[in-house]
């Protein structure tokens, strides 16, 4: 049964309803209907049949003329054919990364408001239907039959190809709202036409209320994504106690041969959805307890790479159990990991034996870095990887013992550290060390010996640069002349942090010279400039 609000949607306005004309017309009394009343309704039919045909040919008349119209005064509607204007509005499609962004669900409606044959051209294009992004709305009682309406089309002009689908529900935001009127299954209906195409789909972001997720659940099997999966909510979700509380989403209890992202957001966990993990390559979680990063490492044999973010105990017993076994994970490459709690509930139970890239944003407020840091070597030492590149968040820890940890990372190509912007010592004590460790040396035994002797890539994040150590920074690279020798820690690259960049100020021209000329060498001291998304711009001085 259709919904009874689909009918006041705007685009039904305007319509002239002819339904009046299908009557069960009453017996005339007088033979061959011959009255005065039956032969003006006839009359007034017949004249409503010829109006009818009237205005049909003069709408399609119309049409013609306004398209003549568009191709007379504009000689691009004219001159290209179909398939050339297709692909230039195909061209319109923007990526990041090699992936489409958010904007292009807004470039076939643009395309199609210009004229009737650009409208023609795009909605026959299925490339420019393949990003799905809805939102479920609550401010009038049409607006979600609306929105299924134009799924159910935007669904349709997609055809086959694989599709990229966002779909979002914020309850909490609308708990004051109206919701749809009684009668009204336009949401449900909406889910059901995107688990019907579920087989297209290649990237997923599900982020429902838990009533949807159950909807779903409970009348479909959706087929997981060939790409990525994103699932989140914005409630609250109680603990799982017994299977009777995970959901179940998809067709089969495995995801099939395809390796997929999945990404969790705000308070949807591990446990709350059925997942088989040997298929999944990477996972980005949010807000999880350091028991469930445990598991999922445990669980899931071909994880390539991982991120860990905002991980809390949420008031739960986050310390290791004492006895468990060391989870050995063979494949992850690069790990992110930031905390608001120690991090012994996850590091003291892990070994990363392959880890490549390693980042670490230790927790902030009232905490032991004493602690910390001895968790961070026990965990480095029993993973034993060849780590290239290391990130370290704002940490407490000494100079002694940043310089204990990093000797054991001789493999270490990129360094990424944050210092406070008002610990300028620690900074230029971190700097006078690589200085005086910039070559190898030869101990007793025969042995060189040398602090991170192939790193090339230093990365200090936010300190200020303006009473930043820059006597330091000549010294660190050596002299222009020794670029590239042997035996030297080949370094060529220093980014610093910075916002709307300017030449520098108030540094002695005797070191102002070095910089340059190091500079003019070929080694490379950058600035970071975030007012300009990341981009990375050659340090100057005056």
């Amino acid at each position: 049964m259709p919904c009874p609000h689909i009918q006041d949607s705007p685009s039904n306005r305007n319509i002239i309803n002819l339904s009046q004309l299908e009557y069960t017309k009453a017996k005339c009394r007088i033979e061959d209907s011959s009255c005065n009343l039956c032969q003006e309704i006839i009359t007034v039919e017949k004249d409503i049949e010829e109006a009818v045909t009237r205005l049909k040919s003069l709408l399609s008349r119309h049409q013609r003329l306004k398209t003549e119209l568009n191709h007379n005064h504009s000689p691009v509607i004219r001159d290209l054919p179909v398939e050339i204007l297709s692909t230039i509005f195909c061209s319109c499609l923007s990526e990041h990364d090699g992936k489409p962004v958010y904007g292009n669900f807004f470039v076939p409606l643009k395309i199609g408001s210009v004229c009737r044959t650009w409208r023609q051209v795009a909605w026959s294009t299925p490339e420019l239907w393949t990003i799905f992004h809805l939102q479920r709305l609550f401010r009038t009682t049409s607006e979600v039959c609306d929105q299924y309406v134009m799924m159910k089309e935007w669904i349709h002009r997609s055809r086959t190809l694989p599709i990229y689908v966002s779909l979002y529900e914020y309850g909490e935001e609308n708990a004051n709202l109206a919701k749809e009127a009684d009668g009204c299954d336009c949401w449900n209906k909406t889910l059901e036409l995107l688990a019907h195409c579920c087989d297209q789909w290649k990237v997923a972001t599900l982020d429902l209320c838990r009533a949807s997720f159950e909807y779903i659940a409970s009348n479909f099997k959706l087929k997981p994504p060939t790409w990525k999966l994103t699932l989140g909510t914005d409630e609250a979700w109680d603990n799982v106690t017994d299977a009777s509380g995970v959901l179940n989403l998809w067709q089969e209890s495995a995801f099939g041969a395809n390796q997929i992202t999945v990404k969790f957001n705000r308070s949807t966990r591990f446990m709350h959805f059925n997942i088989d993990w040997q298929c999944v390559t990477e996972v980005n979680a949010e807000s999880w307890p350091p028991a469930d990063c445990t598991i999922l490492l445990k669980q899931a044999p071909r994880l390539v790479s991982c991120t860990f973010t905002e991980i809390d105990d949420f008031w739960e017993d986050s310390q290791p159990i004492v006895g468990l076994p060391i989870v050995y994970h063979n494949s992850l490459r690069p790990l992110s990991f930031n905390c608001d709690i120690s991090p012994a509930g996850f590091f003291d139970q892990v070994a990363l034996t392959s880890l490549e890239e390693f980042g670490y944003s230790p927790r902030h407020g009232s905490y032991s870095p004493d602690d910390d840091g001895q968790i961070l070597m026990s965990f480095l030492c029993r993973s034993g990887f060849r780590l290239s590149k290391l990130s370290l968040g704002e940490n407490r820890f000494t100079h002694e013992f940043m310089v204990a940890v990093l000797n054991t990372l001789p493999s270490l190509k990129h360094l990424s550290l944050s210092f406070s912007d008002t610990n300028t010592w620690a900074i230029n004590s971190f700097l006078l060390h690589l200085a005086t460790t910039a070559t190898s040396s030869s101990e007793t035994d025969g042995q060189a010996s040398r602090f991170l002797p192939r790193l090339e890539v230093l990365e200090l994040r936010e300190c200020r640069y303006d009473d930043f150590p820059w006597g330091s920074v000549p010294d660190v690279f050596g002299h222009p002349s020794e670029l590239g020798m042997e035996g030297r820690r080949p370094l060529k690259l220093l980014v610093l942090p910075g916002w709307g960049i300017s030449p520098v100020k108030g540094v002695p021209s005797d070191v102002v010279a070095r910089l340059v000329s190091l500079q003019e060498a070929g080694f490379c001291i950058n600035f970071l400039d975030k007012s300009r998304q990341g981009e990375v711009v050659p340090v100057t001085w005056v």
